[in-house]
């Protein structure tokens, strides 16, 4: 079950990144200065300033910001309208919404099922937004950044100026192929190995992703990631999963591998730090591609000196607070159902649970996770909580005789040093 982390991993960072939604036909995008078709809007929103909020229910930044566009709406009433808009299903927004607000009324519309306004206004990343003034013309195309009280009332006032979005047009690539090779147009049939190493480059979207033949790992690839993120990736192997909370730096420099900045900050620095890098291993070949990937990185970085260590940890540990088997499952069809907002398991792994609450809602945590439960066997498991907060987790998981705790253990760290000669 650990050999579902990659998976995982990448579904997340895939997602975090990058959302393609496909129109049935055809459908000339919107520029900023053009105006969006009558029958685009309902009617009943004209005359008002609207901005279309772009997003999902992945995309944690969106779920930030919807507190802040329901207070936006109420405190300028009849003047605006925030429209959310997603691909997704009614379903999958209604069930969703329901545990975030707590059954409480949203003040916001929504537009489920989209697919014309996507194709209207095409975009990378999420969350978009696209303010349309009061005659229908779309006069700013934004990022969250610009969503402030200051610049509504500008919108509605006729005299908003702020940063446009522009999403760089992503260049084709198809992952199940190598890298740069032959215009990325197919296999080379004779190839056995090849790895490459360029800068960051504008036009591939952030991935990491390793593909398998007849599950053997043949080809890994990091792109567009600072050195600090392939290390992570390299030294975990496939086996386990190295988040922030599991590297130690003992380096005097470490400006290079990692960034606590974000935004257009954060691009900046991501642009001089960031690497697109690819092996690829012919399966024909006994070689493990993991320890030929750490041997490249040595070779493209000497300046560092790395590896995986057993160290004596403050963790957060997962236990089991008794001896009473609450967790067997009665027998039920298959369900794994994990989100931010809780979790439904029916004959599935304690693991799946552990898993996604390391790779994904705890990856923020001080301390590594740990499991130290020690149960195999399948469960059944109902947690409605917030699972990105620890105190939340503990309480609903009582019920269950579970509990994370902190405590010091030995478990596996990625220590990064200077390499001195």
């Amino acid at each position: 079950m650990k050999k579902t982390i990659l998976t995982i991993v990448m579904a997340v960072l895939c997602l975090i990144f990058t959302t393609k939604t496909k129109a049935q036909k055809k459908t000339q995008a919107i520029q900023i200065g053009e105006n969006v078709p009558p029958n685009a809007i309902p009617s009943k929103y004209k005359d008002k300033l609207l901005i279309l909020d772009f997003w999902a229910t992945w995309c944690s930044p969106c779920i930030t910001m919807i507190p802040k566009m329901e207070a936006f709406q109420e405190q300028f009433n009849n003047q605006i309208q925030i429209i959310p808009v997603t691909y997704q299903t009614k379903e999958e927004v209604h069930s969703f919404l329901a545990k975030l607000n707590k059954d409480k009324h949203s003040v916001l519309p929504e537009i489920t099922d989209d697919k014309e306004l996507h194709a209207f206004f095409p975009h990378t990343y999420l969350p978009h937004y696209v303010w349309i003034d009061k005659t229908g013309k779309v006069i700013a195309i934004t990022g969250y950044e610009e969503l402030t009280e200051t610049n509504i009332q500008k919108a509605i006032d006729g005299n908003l100026t702020v940063k446009e979005k522009t999403d760089v047009q992503k260049t084709p690539y198809n992952r199940e192929l190598p890298l740069f090779i032959n215009s990325n147009g197919g296999y080379v049939n004779n190839m056995l190995f090849h790895s490459v190493l360029t800068p960051y480059k504008d036009d591939l979207s952030p991935e990491l992703y390793t593909l398998k033949k007849n599950g053997k790992a043949v080809k890994i690839s990091t792109l567009n990631v600072p050195v600090i993120r392939m290390l992570r990736y390299a030294y975990g192997e496939d086996r386990i999963y190295l988040g922030a909370n599991r590297v130690i730096l003992e380096g005097k420099d470490t400006l290079c591998l990692t960034s606590n900045s974000t935004g257009s900050v954060y691009g900046d620095w991501i642009k001089k730090n960031g690497y697109a890098y690819e092996i690829y291993l012919s399966s024909d070949l006994e070689a493990d591609i993991w320890k030929l990937m750490q041997k490249d990185l040595a070779r493209f970085f000497p300046q560092y000196n790395t590896a995986l260590e057993k160290r004596i940890t403050k963790c957060l540990v997962l236990v089991r607070t008794s001896n009473k088997d609450k967790l067997k499952t009665k027998g039920q069809k298959y369900q794994s159902n994990v989100n931010v907002m809780g979790c439904t398991l029916r004959n599935a792994s304690l693991w799946e649970f552990f898993v996604r609450l390391n790779v994904l809602y705890m990856q923020d945590s001080q301390y590594p996770l740990v499991n130290e439960a020690g149960y195999e066997g399948m469960i059944d498991m109902d947690l409605n909580c917030n699972l990105s907060n620890l105190n939340a987790i503990n309480l609903a998981l009582k019920q269950y005789d579970l509990a994370f705790v902190t405590k010091e253990v030995e478990t596996d760290m990625l220590v990064i040093k200077d390499n001195i000669k």
